[in-house]
């Protein structure tokens, strides 16, 4: 029996039970391998192999990595906070805490690898966080050129934030536009 002649004998009611389970098995394990958005959870016609990652993500080491970054979070907010450094200790706050939440989102997706929540926060937590670790580097660099002299230095120190955090806004644009491009392409 094929496709058709299940889906027909689905609509007359006609049962053919020897092979409209067989057909039905085959038809859902189709299915669900060429459209996985059906898939919902981990099950014998989802397999954890076709999912993004195709594995479950580490536990223990998504765990770790989690731990880590919250205590530089809470680290720098006490550094920021005593030695009054409020831009550096913006960016490097909102910086650690979405790489905290971004591995939060990978120990639940060790749970169920197909949830589009939890895979969702995580690739835009640890696609965006590092950017502006970069933004408290680039303020720490204009800081570096001013105490050891802008004299040696091809930009004025004002300009340091300015121009990296500019190419960092472009190149997480470019980011999001591929990965808008590769979201739509498959629907």
């Amino acid at each position: 029996m094929n496709h058709i002649d299940l889906l027909h004998s689905q609509h007359t009611g006609a049962r053919d039970t020897s092979t409209t389970t067989h057909a039905s098995q085959a038809l859902t394990h189709h299915t669900m391998a060429k459209h996985p958005h059906y898939c919902t959870s981990v099950t014998p016609s989802c397999p954890v192999t076709s999912t993004v990652y195709g594995y479950y993500p580490s536990l223990p080491g998504n765990i770790l990595l989690c731990i880590v970054f919250f205590l530089c979070l809470l680290l720098q907010l006490y550094y920021g906070i005593r030695y009054k450094t409020r831009g550096f200790t913006i960016a490097l706050t909102i910086g650690c805490f979405a790489e905290a939440l971004g591995y939060i989102g990978r120990i639940l997706l060790h749970s169920n690898p197909w949830n589009q929540s939890y895979f969702d926060i995580q690739i835009c937590c640890l696609v965006l966080a590092p950017s502006f670790l970069a933004a408290g580097v680039y303020l720490a660099l204009k800081g570096l050129v001013i105490k050891f002299g802008s004299e040696k230095s091809r930009l004025r120190p004002g300009l340091y934030p300015w121009v990296f955090v500019g190419c960092d806004v472009v190149s997480i644009l470019m980011q999001a536009a591929g990965g808008g491009a590769a979201a739509t392409e498959d629907r």
